[in-house]
């Protein structure tokens, strides 16, 4: 009967967009880093601007924290929608059965890199959205400023999209 009520829960959980999943992965590895990575790494969520508003405000109480990290002790002091949140993202059924903790380091960078090319992929197609509209303005000669200010950006971005295998933190 409980694996009925799961499905159910998950059958009315939205399909997560890529970027979404990518930014729940790295939570999940986030919250189980070895202790001393946990709050290096949070500060490099923070750098990467997560857009998971409750992950921002998690985030945000973590690397205030100078102390040594314990889930427990951390835990305690959100309030119960952002532990709800905590507990969600570091006990995900999905991400725990493959997890193997030796190789942390490796998952944790792959992923980062994951994300940063989904964001720059989910700008570039954004300055897209944002040329085909300009031109298909009926005075679409006024726009062509604006269009090569796009066009220059998307090429900018572009030079990033080969430079994300080499983040380091």
């Amino acid at each position: 009967k409980k694996s009925s009520q799961r499905k159910t829960q998950q059958a009315m959980q939205p399909e997560l967009k890529p970027i979404e999943q990518i930014q729940e992965y790295l939570l999940f590895l986030l919250f189980n880093a070895p202790e001393e990575e946990v709050i290096g790494a949070a500060k490099v969520l923070t750098q990467l601007k997560i857009t998971l508003p409750q992950a921002n405000l998690i985030l945000e109480q973590l690397t205030d924290d100078d102390g040594e990290f314990l889930l427990s002790s951390f835990a305690s002091k959100l309030s119960e929608d952002l532990k709800a949140s905590l507990m969600e993202w570091s006990h995900h059924p999905d991400y725990l059965k493959e997890f193997k903790p030796a190789n942390w380091q490796k998952e944790w960078k792959k992923s980062i890199g994951k994300f940063q090319r989904l964001k720059i992929v989910g700008e570039i197609e954004q300055l897209n959205q944002k040329i085909v509209a300009l031109e298909n303005e009926p005075d679409s000669n006024k726009n062509d400023q604006q269009v090569q200010k796009h066009l220059s950006k998307i090429v900018k971005l572009q030079a990033q999209l080969k430079q994300v295998g080499t983040f380091e933190f």
